[in-house]
Parts: structure tokens; sequence; C-alpha cells
């Protein structure tokens, strides 16, 4: 591959790319998106990119490998669940 072909591979790569706002992660894991935000806070979910004041958006390739790590993880099920933190009623 020449080094044209190889930069325009890599563009196209980046096109593809895909970005998930706060309340579609939410979606995705079954939560609110206050409690995305202290996922990603507290290392749980991988940090989200900034864009502007008020949109924060996750690389859904990033939360994929995330997912699969947590797939593989020899831990069962309920200790993966035991070890989130539930939400604090106030």
């Amino acid at each position: 591959m020449g080094a044209t072909a190889a930069r325009r591979h890599k563009a196209s790569a980046e096109k593809a790319k895909r970005y998930l706002r706060k309340w579609e992660v939410a979606k995705r894991y079954g939560v609110t998106g206050r409690t995305i935000e202290r996922m990603s806070a507290d290392g749980r979910l991988p940090q989200p990119i900034r864009l502007g004041a008020r949109v924060l958006l996750w690389d859904e390739a990033l939360l994929d490998e995330r997912d699969a790590r947590a797939e593989a993880s020899s831990a069962p099920p309920e200790a993966q669940i035991r070890d989130q933190e539930l939400p604090r009623l106030s």
C-alpha cells in the first residue's frame, strides 16, 4: 500500500468512528446519565470527549473494548455487579 493509499485508508477509518451521547450510553447500560458520569469519573467507563460546555461524547469503539474485557473477565457476573457502586438514595 502506497503512502497516499495509507493516508486515505486512515482518513476513511477515522470517518467511520462513532460517538455516543450521554443518553445513548445510559440506554446502552440501562442506567441514568448521572450514573454514566460517575462511572467515567471512577474509571469504570472511558473518559468522554467534551464538545462545548454541555456535550459529552463517548467513543463507541472504546466502550466496545471495555465490554469485551468485562465479558472476558474470569470474575462471575454477580461479582462484577457487586463491585459496581449502587446509586445512593438521599
